[in-house]
């Protein structure tokens, strides 16, 4: 499935970053500062480094790269995080949440989370949604 920019912008990294596998880094202007959108575990960036993108287009199809290379078929997905910086280290540092963003979520389908403990919890806002016809097939 396709992936859009969230935002007017300019394309800074595109490669691969380990778990992250293929990845793309978006960073853009938001209330006077500038973030950082990071596309992770696509299977095909569509843009390149330096490129200036403006938001809603196209910059890469949902995949299964980096840590979640064993997913298949509609497990392939979208790995999305807002950032302070361009390549924060582990845990939550250097990160935001998207509802800072949007200040709602940006969702018009049903989705759910898909780990087993979580699956009846629509809704939970945790890692692992699936968003149908958006990131499944």
């Amino acid at each position: 499935m396709r992936c859009f920019a969230i935002a007017d912008g300019e394309i800074v990294f595109v490669g691969s970053r380990g778990d992250y596998g293929k990845i793309i880094i978006l960073k853009f202007r938001h209330r006077g500062r500038s973030l950082f959108a990071a596309y992770a575990h696509l299977s095909m960036p569509v843009v390149t480094t330096g490129e200036r993108v403006g938001a809603g287009s196209w910059i890469g199809l949902t995949g299964n790269t980096g840590n979640a290379e064993s997913m298949e078929g509609e497990n392939h997905h979208l790995h999305f995080e807002i950032r302070t910086v361009e390549h924060p280290g582990h845990g939550l540092e250097g990160r935001i949440d998207p509802l800072d963003i949007f200040g709602a979520v940006p969702l018009t389908t049903s989705y759910y989370d898909t780990r087993p403990a979580m699956a009846q919890k629509v809704g939970s806002g945790s890692p692992g949604l699936k968003i149908v016809g958006v990131n499944v097939q």
